[in-house]
């Protein structure tokens, strides 16, 4: 039981530092780089296939400061090990899948395609469904929209 606990504890806390960095740091201001680059490039044409991935994945230090930000319960946590591999697959998860979205073609798997619906709204509003690799916190706090 302290397994499922360690993951479920690490995907909540990790999804909810994905949409709060995702909220409150990228979208805080206009000026920022993925309120301009980013919606710009794939808000009118949401797939570009000869883009480049670097155009779609956050920056690696956006990254790294999700997955630290994410890991810091990781001294409550009594599976650590466990607890940084979630956390660290969470973001690999969100980050592939949000370069799926932009530049290949849809799948077929239900899930997938409910996150990249979810996502393709947030191109076209982008003040909601902020969630990439979920949007539960979107539907808790009030910003999902379909």
């Amino acid at each position: 039981m302290k397994y499922f606990s360690t993951i479920l504890i690490a995907y909540l806390f990790s999804s909810l530092t994905e949409y709060l960095l995702h909220r409150f740091w990228l979208h805080n201001n206009i000026e920022h780089h993925h309120t301009q680059k980013h919606h710009m490039d794939f808000g009118i044409t949401y797939k570009i296939r000869d883009s480049k991935i670097s155009d779609i994945k956050s920056s690696n230090l956006y990254i790294l400061i999700s997955i630290l930000f994410s890991c810091t319960p990781i001294l409550l946590i009594e599976v650590k090990l466990l607890y940084a591999l979630t956390c660290t697959t969470y973001f690999i998860f969100m980050e592939t899948i949000h370069v799926v979205f932009h530049k290949y073609n849809s799948t077929n798997i239900a899930f997938i395609t409910t996150l990249e619906k979810h996502h393709r709204v947030h191109h076209k509003n982008m003040y909601v469904n902020f969630g990439i690799g979920s949007y539960l916190w979107d539907i808790i706090l009030r910003t999902h929209k379909k």
